[in-house]
C-alpha cells in the first residue's frame, strides 16, 4: 500500500527569506534583544560569507567558460590559417605544372 506525503502548509516550511527568518526567531524564540540579535548576526554573517561563495564561484564558471571559448576560437583561427596557406600553396602548384 503506498503512502501519500502529507502537505505541507507555508507555516510548516518555514522562512525562506532573511526577513522571514528574522521574522520567525522574534516569534518563535522568544529570546531576549540582545540575543536575538546575536543569533541574527550570525545568520547574516553566514548568509553572507555562503552568498560570497556562490558569487565568486560563478565568476570562476563565467572565467571558465570564456577561457575555453577564446581556446575554442585561437584553435579555429589556427586551422583556417593552415587551410588557407594548404589552399595557396595548392594553387601555386597547379599554376606551376599545368601549363598556359
Amino acid at each position: 500500500m503506498r503512502m501519500r506525503k502529507a502537505v505541507q502548509t507555508d507555516a510548516e516550511l518555514g522562512p525562506e527569506t532573511r526577513s522571514e527568518l528574522h521574522r520567525w526567531v522574534r516569534e518563535r524564540l522568544r529570546l531576549s534583544a540582545p540575543e536575538e540579535q546575536a543569533l541574527l548576526d550570525a545568520f547574516d554573517g553566514v548568509f553572507l560569507q555562503h552568498e560570497r561563495l556562490w558569487q565568486q564561484s560563478k565568476q570562476d564558471a563565467i572565467q571558465a567558460v570564456s577561457a575555453g571559448f577564446t581556446e575554442r576560437l585561437n584553435r579555429m583561427r589556427e586551422e583556417l590559417t593552415a587551410r588557407d596557406a594548404t589552399s595557396a600553396a595548392s594553387r601555386g602548384t597547379s599554376r606551376i605544372s599545368s601549363p598556359t
